[in-house]
Order: C-alpha cells, then structure tokens, then sequence
C-alpha cells in the first residue's frame, strides 16, 4: 500500500483534496458536474463521479444541506456460472450488510454491491482513497460471489426472510427476495 504522506504530501492537509494529480491513469475517468437550481439559486450541488477498473464512486455534495454522498459501486462481470444461477433461481436478489450501509443486488443481467456514505460539509476524497474503499468492497463481493458460486438454488432460497420493494439506480421499482445476512455466509464456502 502508498504512504500518502511519503508520496503524496499534499493529503496531510485534510481540508484540500486533489481531485487529479497529472493526468488521468489507466482505466480511471473523471467527470465534475455543477448542478444549479435555476430559480431561486438556494439549492446547488457538485458532483463529481469517478469510474475505475474495480468501480465506481459519486461523491456530491448539497449546498442546502452542507453535506456530502458518496456512494461506492462494484460491479464484477458477471459469467456463465452466474448466468445460469440466476436463471435457476429466477428471482432477483437483495442483501443487506448490518450495520452499515451497504447492499448487494443481484438481478439477471448483473450484480452490483453499494455503499452509501454521509459526511458533513464538503468532504471529497481522492484516488486513492476512492480506490483503497474499492478494494475493500470488493472482498465482500467476492466472499458473496463464492457462497453464490458453491451453493444450490434451494440453499440459498432457504436464506431469503421475505419480499422486499427495491428501487434500482435507474430510478424503477422491484421486488426482490430479501436474504437473511448471517443465514446466507454460514451456507458453504465461507472459509
């Protein structure tokens, strides 16, 4: 792992982040949108979104409520083998970590794991940052794309508490099977 203070001096001052040292790397983009409310000029935001090979982050912050959100999205691609699992189960899948804010979604045409995050004022980070949360979403996912893997149909049915209403990111309702957290990682290939 980078020491921030050996190679990036500049993150010792916790109220400036780079958004871009030099130019863009590899597999990174940036986008900055400035979002003004046109009539009475009381509601602003920035947003700034930056994909990477492992995923995505949104960071925004509101004006009107002096906060920022930042959601973290993984997105593995999806394989035959999870193709033809979630053909077998025919439903979609919802799973909610405790204690934290965040869910992974599983549908027919992909899985996605989501953090949502609040801070107060206007708190962006950069990078590596951005990266290192990545990195450690990641795991989860692949602990959660494991017990899928190794599991049947039944056994992971058997984990489901109930039907739950899911808004998806493009902003459409669904129901989806709501999975019990603790039930499903004591199902096999948790190790």
């Amino acid at each position: 792992m980078v020491k921030k203070e050996k190679n990036y001096p500049i993150y010792k001052d916790k109220h400036f982040t780079p958004i871009c040292k030099g130019q863009p790397f590899k597999g990174n983009t940036i986008n900055i949108i400035q979002k003004n409310d046109i009539k009475d000029k009381k509601h602003a935001e920035l947003q700034i979104i930056n994909t990477y090979y492992s995923g995505c982050v949104r960071q925004r912050y509101v004006n009107k409520d002096n906060k920022t959100y930042t959601i973290y999205h993984t997105f593995p691609q999806h394989t035959k083998w999870y193709n033809k699992k979630m053909t077998e189960i025919n439903d979609s899948l919802h799973l909610v970590v405790p204690n934290s804010n965040i869910v992974i979604d599983c549908h027919e045409y992909g899985m996605t794991l989501k953090n949502e995050v609040e801070h107060e004022g206007m708190y962006f980070e950069g990078n590596i940052d951005n990266i290192s949360r990545l990195k450690e979403l990641s795991k989860l996912m692949k602990e959660f794309r494991k017990i899928l893997k190794v599991n049947s149909k039944d056994d992971i049915l058997s984990t489901v508490k109930g039907s739950k209403e899911v808004i998806g990111d493009d902003g459409n309702a669904y129901d989806a099977a709501h999975i019990n957290f603790s039930k499903f990682f004591k199902l096999k290939g948790n190790k």
